[in-house]
């Protein structure tokens, strides 16, 4: 089974031919190639690599929930997550993984807290 990408030209390309050319777009971002990952038109390597990071971006924040949320309430989904406990973070100090109280919590108790601080 081939995989393919699908690029915003319409065009499909594979798999290891996408790899290879964002590859090449990072060693040399001065570089002028025919086209983008998201259009028709001749771009630099480092157009080339700004687009896959956004589309890197795009996918976590559709896997997330968050991507149909607007910018604006992306804040109070994420206070929403936390007072729901769907977020887990490991402490900052001791490595054990917690539920935050708040989203400035980086450590598990105020043990942890003061000897990271």
């Amino acid at each position: 089974m081939t995989r393919v990408i699908r690029l915003g030209n319409g065009r499909d390309v594979r798999l290891g031919e996408y790899v290879r050319g964002i590859k090449r777009a990072m060693e040399d971002d001065g570089q002028l190639f025919r086209h983008g990952l998201t259009g028709w038109w001749p771009v630099q390597g480092w157009e080339i690599v700004a687009e896959f990071r956004q589309g890197v971006h795009d996918r976590i924040n559709q896997r997330s929930g968050l991507a149909d949320t607007p910018a604006v309430g992306r804040h109070e989904a994420l206070y929403g997550a936390i007072a729901a406990g769907r977020i887990n973070r490991r402490c900052q100090w001791c490595g054990q993984e917690f539920k935050p109280k708040n989203v400035n919590d980086m450590c598990c108790s105020d043990s942890c807290r003061r000897d990271y601080k």
